[in-house]
Parts: C-alpha cells; structure tokens; sequence
C-alpha cells in the first residue's frame, strides 16, 4: 500500500502557480508574494511526507514504491523528494547529503515557466532531510512478513 498525503492543490492569488504551503509566512515560489489565506490543512505536510518515506521504506525497502499515481501538486512532490531521497542513499558520500540532494533537484529538468520550482523543491528536501537524520531513516531495513503472516492476510483479504 502506499501512502499518498491528500492536501487540495493550494493555487497562489496572484500569479496562479500551484504548491504546497507547508509552513507559516510561506510565500509563493513562483511570484514571491507571501500567503494571506488559511493554509493551516497544510502545515503538517513535511511531516506527513518524512512518516509516507518511513512506512514505504519499510514495506518497500525503498522511498519509491513500486506504482505511484501523481494526481495533485501534493502527489508530484512525494514522487520527487522519494526519487531524490532513494538516488541520495546509493550515491552519496556521508556528510555530503544536502550538497547531493541540491546538485540532483538542479539538474532536474523543468518546464521554462517553472525553473523556481526547484528551490522551492530544494527547501522541502532539506527540510525533510532534517528528519531523515534525526530519526536515522537510512538504518530502516525492509519488513519481510514470514511466510505464515503472508498466508494468514491473503485468507484474511481474500477470503469471506
């Protein structure tokens, strides 16, 4: 299963660019404009997004899980910090993760109109990453079910 955060596409009032307000006195990536509107159904997104990294790597043993559906702003975000993140644990040096995680988002490519997504990117990245360190996410092994689990939830699922 995975975990998809379900936050409304937040819209900015005056240039119409579309991304999560994640935190307080946030302004719009694109035009700069700080946000005036209630954006208080957002502010958990940093964390809900660290917790979706933390169960997918469990369950998957990996950030990217195996199918990822991008249906809002909020989606495409998840999509790309787990890429990011997944591609950070194989090839990084240690102590060089944010340097890693900048230069990766740099080169991702971006329509004209939409290159100041990747700061805007690059600022939930780091922020994530500051959870990442503090909870040790890159020690999170897989969870393998034994064989018996396995059997009991597909009965369970499966049968009436």
């Amino acid at each position: 299963m995975t975990l998809h955060i379900k936050k409304p596409n937040f819209k900015c009032s005056q240039c119409g660019a579309i991304f999560v307000p994640y935190k307080k006195g946030i302004k719009c990536p694109k035009c700069g404009i700080e946000i005036k509107e209630d954006i208080s159904e957002h502010l958990n997104f940093i964390d809900m997004l660290a917790g979706s990294m933390k169960v997918h790597k469990m369950q998957f043993g990996r950030y990217f899980p195996g199918a990822w559906y991008v249906g809002s702003m909020s989606d495409h975000i998840q999509s790309l910090i787990f890429q990011t993140f997944d591609s950070m644990e194989c090839d990084s040096e240690h102590g060089k993760e944010k340097e890693y995680l900048s230069n990766l988002i740099n080169k991702m490519k971006c329509e004209n109109d939409r290159e100041y997504f990747k700061n805007y990117l690059k600022k939930i990245a780091f922020k994530v990453f500051d959870i990442y360190e503090k909870e040790n996410f890159a020690s999170i092994e897989k969870i393998i079910p034994s064989r018996s689990e396995r059997i009991r939830k597909w009965f369970r699922d499966f049968m009436p």
